[in-house]
């Protein structure tokens, strides 16, 4: 059996989770399944997707291309190149949920 996950691109929220040093992201709806509001208490727990387009090799090996020049990656690792000075929190959108489907 295989599974397909997408994300919807244009809905913003007024959700904002932090990172271990207090920075706040901006999380958008990416879809119904795993978007509870208790997600966002913990991001070491949460099910938070992050799109960007970063081309650094530290970057994509942190990653999975979508398509070319667009990656997602974990919040956990998006946290983890800002915190070594790859990349700035702006260079993220933050996803809460996804849509999936199984064929």
């Amino acid at each position: 059996e295989s599974a397909t996950l997408g994300i919807f691109l244009n809905r913003p929220t007024d959700w904002i989770t932090y990172d271990n040093n207090d920075t706040g992201w901006r999380v958008w709806y990416g879809g119904p399944v795993y978007c509870g509001m208790e997600k966002f208490a913990d991001p070491n727990t949460s099910e938070l997707l992050c799109l960007h387009s970063l081309s650094s090799a530290e970057a994509r090996y942190k990653s999975k291309e979508v398509m070319k020049d667009i990656q997602y990656t974990s919040f956990q690792n998006a946290t983890m190149l800002v915190n070594e000075g790859m990349a700035s929190a702006d260079d993220f959108v933050v996803f809460a949920g996804y849509c999936g489907w199984t064929e």
